[in-house]
């Protein structure tokens, strides 16, 4: 494990219980764009992309995976219309309130009865060697935090949100997604524009210097739409490959000063 993922581990650990109060108004306007995007993500997220319905009954198995989770933004916007949706994150913690949220959103006497519908574990695809493609058991971590077989099966859509940042190995990561990925799957990552971060009157985030903050989490400080390019290409997800920088700013807190940074969102299909 490395020293990045350790520290995020125990960060996220740490400000699970507030997560969503500090970072509530990106929270707010990432689940706001990917609602909106639903049909640009993928045709295999049926129905009005322009309605929140639930359209699960209309159509076949629809798998998603939620990566580095956090407490289910990704998923609040888009499991209402998979039939059965997947979120790992590094952190339990997180993980509790991922969990929480899935109760929340289908209830507890409605969809939430079938099994898999939205489920979370701590889990870190990245851990140890690499793994077969498509395999539940090939890493370091699933025997530390083993899933349930069939967890891993292949999957429609993949997303990442505001989390490939604070990734070690970007590259790897990706790579990782298109083993698990049916052909013609979709993976979308939703992350930062580089050097848009802003936080009171610093206009660089990267020279805040506080140590031992969210800041030692961030491996890299947002990707420009030639780096997602080489990613995709580089892992056979290059088809279909757009980036989109969105027109309004995402809003935080940080250090007790209000923040913002430009997001972008970009997607591949694995061929």
């Amino acid at each position: 494990m490395s020293n990045l993922t350790e520290t995020n581990r125990r960060h996220f650990d740490k400000v699970a219980s507030n997560h969503q109060t500090d970072f509530g108004e990106l929270i707010a306007a990432v689940t706001a764009e990917l609602k909106r995007r639903r049909g640009w993500i993928s045709g295999t997220l049926a129905g009005d992309p322009n309605t929140d319905t639930d359209t699960v009954g209309l159509r076949d198995e629809v798998r998603l995976l939620d990566y580095a989770c956090g407490s289910g933004t990704v998923s609040k916007a888009l499991a209402p219309h998979a039939t059965h949706t997947i979120g790992l994150d590094l952190s339990a913690n997180m993980v509790a309130e991922y969990n929480k949220a899935a109760r929340e959103i289908f209830g507890a006497h409605g969809p939430g009865l079938q099994p898999g519908r939205m489920e979370g574990f701590q889990h870190d695809l990245l851990a140890g060697s690499n793994s077969d493609s498509g395999s539940d058991s090939g890493t370091a971590d699933a025997e530390n935090n083993p899933l349930p077989s069939g967890t891993l099966a292949p999957f429609d859509v993949i997303v990442v949100g505001m989390a490939l940042h604070h990734v070690t190995e970007p590259g790897r990561l990706l790579k990782r997604f298109s083993e698990l990925l049916k052909p013609g799957g979709v993976c979308v990552v939703l992350d930062m524009v580089p050097g848009s971060a802003e936080v009171g009157d610093d206009h660089d985030l990267k020279e805040l210097g506080h140590e031992g903050s969210v800041l030692d989490t961030i491996g890299k400080h947002g990707f420009t739409e030639a780096e997602m390019r080489d990613l995709y290409e580089g892992v056979g997800m290059w088809r279909g490959f757009e980036y989109a920088v969105f027109e309004e700013r995402f809003g935080f807190t940080l250090f007790g000063q209000q923040g913002s940074a430009l997001g972008f969102i970009a997607r591949g299909e694995k061929l």
